[in-house]
């Protein structure tokens, strides 16, 4: 029995030091999982014009949000923005993304399939005013395009990027 209480004080105390380890590890990951990079970038695209960036990383989700405003006085419905987490394979160059467009529907896909990530809409899912594309894998280009054939006015577009 007096073995059992040196013992189970030394095992409790390599219990509670390898806790303390493993919560401080966590912190740290934590920690270094919130320092994010950002980026602004500003487009001013005429109808039937487009404006072109480049993913700041692969293999690592980017966030893009991007919005626009016709700056006419008016709200646009359903919204003026759309967003997607997009992230590109290094070696085969392939895009998958999840893609929410401006009346909140979302789509999942990939490069393989489509090559349209995610759309403002004009009153209805069927009137695109913009959409968020893939303009080349090889040098990880995504583009803004505005619609001629819906949009009238110069479209002030801001993009941002999380990484």
């Amino acid at each position: 029995m007096k073995k059992l209480f040196l013992v189970l004080p030394l095992l409790l105390g390599l219990v509670l030091g390898l806790l303390t380890t493993t919560v401080s590890s966590v912190g740290q990951s934590a920690h270094a999982a919130s320092m994010v990079d950002h980026s602004l970038l500003t487009f001013t695209i005429k109808p039937g014009g487009s404006a072109s960036f480049t993913l700041p990383v692969q293999q690592n989700p980017v966030l893009i949000a991007v919005s626009v405003t016709f700056k006419n006085g008016g709200t646009q419905t359903p919204s003026e923005i759309m967003y997607a987490v997009v992230n590109q394979d290094p070696s085969s160059h392939q895009m998958t993304w999840v893609g929410t467009n401006s009346d909140g529907s979302q789509t999942g896909s990939n490069s393989l399939k489509t090559t349209t990530i995610a759309s403002i809409f004009g009153g209805s899912a069927s009137t695109v005013n913009a959409s968020l594309e893939i303009q080349s894998l090889s040098t990880h280009r995504l583009k803004l395009v505005q619609n001629a054939n819906t949009t009238s006015r110069v479209g002030y577009y801001s993009v941002s990027l999380w990484f």
